[in-house]
């Protein structure tokens, strides 16, 4: 069982009896946050969870007193539930809360609270729009709040809305109301009760009114002292088991508490891949005139093990993917690579250099007639035939080194030879050496010759080798 309380300056509209939930107000109370923390405390004890509810256009000094008990009292088993309602409807449906609570596990009854908010028909009468600071109006109802013997009917729940009273329009078009029986709830604040029992009653096929006294902050909240305040709901003995069947709740991944909504009302845990969303059944709010709730189920919740009817929201469930049918293996690199063509360069030395088609040299680098010879190769070897290209022309010895005078001064060990260790050339068209590049170096230090033929360059690379 869970202890109910009500935050705020709301007294209990006396409609259920002994089935009210407990009323704390935050502002008025002498003895301060001790006193209200003690209660709590107090009914935790009992009930091992409390739910808090409270208006949430007065939000900041609720969450600050449920934050410093749940510090205090080190616990997570007190829940706040703040409820977007005028006062007469806030204080119905906290005392039907305490009414269900007898019957339900904690989180079931928290997520029951937006339901219940959401069944309801609520609004008022009042003289003027122009202090009504809780509901989006537009501008025209803000003028019309001037001119002389207007009145307005707006409406907060189940959706929000401002009707200008007429003579052609007396009442606004109601498109939800809950299953019959309807029951009113009417507090008068000096208002016109008239309108109400004339226009209302007949609109909304009201079977009976229930006045009650004012609520202490519905001038507050409607703007003006002269108002209204009703509140209609349905009287059928099994609304409350409709709204049970159509609470479908999951155990929590963190404290396994029963929840339907988006986030944990205990320990703030966010539901993994769960969207909160009215199933599509018609509840009781939404079945239509003169339409009842089966009584086939007694009351219960959703258990873990439970499978969610048709179109409720499901768990996510990431795709399953199917085994990949065994693929053959690629064939081994060293085939692969025999498998490509090849052309064979000949060397100066007498060795033979292979490479293979992909490293042709660019006809950019070469001769337009090397060009198309090289090219021809290619589909020669492609296609299967051989041919031979001609061969280069050789490539002369490197000329001798010239002592450098970069320096001023001349080198001792210029009789010290030199070994080429490395080549790199490009098939191109004999031509007589250019000069040599290295004039200028400090003496006794090689340096690579450049020696410059016509449409490339080739590189030389030395190194010295001490006398034997």
């Amino acid at each position: 069982m869970t202890a109910v309380m009500l935050l705020g300056d709301l007294p209990s509209t006396g409609l259920l009896g002994a089935a009210a939930a407990q009323r704390l107000d935050v502002h008025a109370a002498s003895e301060g946050l001790p006193w209200l923390i003690d209660r709590m405390a107090h009914a935790l004890r009992g009930h091992g969870a409390v739910l808090v509810v409270y208006p949430s256009w007065e939000a900041e000094a609720a969450r600050r007193v449920i934050s410093l008990a749940r510090g205090v009292l080190l616990t997570d088993r007190i829940a706040g539930m703040p409820l977007d309602l005028p006062p007469l409807a806030l204080s119905l449906v906290a005392d039907q809360l305490a009414f269900v609570s007898q019957y339900v596990r904690p989180g079931v009854l928290a997520s029951m609270a937006p339901r219940l908010a959401g069944e309801v028909f609520a609004g008022a009468w009042v003289n003027s729009v122009a202090n009504l600071d809780h509901i989006a109006i537009g501008l025209g109802a803000h003028l019309s709040s001037y001119l002389p013997g207007s009145g307005f009917s707006v409406t907060a729940a189940p959706a929000a809305e401002v009707h200008r009273i007429s003579s052609s329009e007396p009442v606004p078009t109601i498109t939800r109301r809950p299953v019959d029986p309807v029951l009113l709830l009417v507090a008068n604040g000096n208002g016109d009760l008239d309108w109400v029992r004339q226009r209302l009653v007949p609109a909304m096929g009201v079977a009976s009114i229930i006045e009650s006294a004012a609520q202490p902050l519905s001038p507050k909240f409607w703007g003006t002292k002269k108002y209204v305040e009703f509140v209609a709901f349905s009287g059928h003995p099994q609304a409350f088991q409709g709204l049970l069947r159509l609470t479908v709740c999951r155990p929590c991944g963190w404290c396994e508490e029963p929840t339907a909504l988006a986030k944990c009302p205990f320990c703030s845990m966010v539901q993994p891949g769960q969207q909160v969303r009215h199933a599509p059944q018609q509840s009781p709010m939404a079945t239509g005139y003169g339409q009842t709730v089966s009584a086939s189920s007694p009351l219960h919740f959703a258990a873990a093990d439970r499978q969610p009817h048709n179109g409720s929201t499901q768990q996510f469930q990431p795709p399953r993917r199917s085994a990949a049918s065994p693929q053959p293996l690629g064939q081994p690199a060293q085939q692969r690579q025999e498998q490509r063509p090849r052309t064979y360069w000949p060397a100066q030395d007498g060795r033979q250099r292979s490479d293979s088609t992909r490293g042709v040299p660019s006809p950019r680098h070469s001769g337009t007639a090397q060009s198309s010879d090289l090219a021809e190769q290619t589909r020669a070897s492609i296609s299967g035939t051989e041919k031979t290209l001609p061969k280069r022309p050789p490539v002369g010895d490197v000329p001798a080194r010239t002592p450098s005078v970069g320096n001023g001064l001349r080198s001792t060990r210029d009789d010290v030879p030199f070994a080429r260790v490395k080549e790199q050339r490009e098939p191109e068209p004999s031509a007589p050496p250019a000069a040599d590049n290295n004039a200028g170096m400090p003496d006794g230090i090689p340096g690579p010759n450049r020696v410059e033929w016509p449409g490339r360059t080739q590189t030389v690379v030395f190194r010295r080798v001490p006398k034997p």
